[in-house]
């Protein structure tokens, strides 16, 4: 512990000042992990993921009330959106 330290007094403003500086300096030298490409999942991954019978994915995704994406004549979702939907039906569970 055989720091020097330096004490001197500022005014406020100028301290918020350069605290913002500072603080937007780490803000920008963190980098934000973050999946470069969207993860599709199949049906079947999409059924297991939620609990779900098949059949009753595909009326949900025809009533839109999960997005599906058609390749061809392959359905895929997104696996972030289906997360997401379980995180919402859950909340909604709760209020019952």
């Amino acid at each position: 512990m055989d720091k020097e330290q330096i004490l001197f007094t500022i005014p406020l403003k100028e301290f918020e000042t350069i605290q913002k500086a500072w603080f937007l300096d780490v803000l920008k030298s963190t980098e934000i992990p973050r999946e470069k490409e969207e993860q599709l999942i199949t049906r079947k991954e999409t059924a297991q993921l939620l609990g779900i019978s098949l059949p009753t994915l595909n009326e949900y995704s025809k009533k839109g009330i999960i997005p599906a994406y058609y390749l061809g004549s392959r359905v895929r979702y997104k696996k972030s959106e289906i997360l997401d939907a379980l995180v919402s039906f859950q909340k909604y569970r709760r209020r019952d």
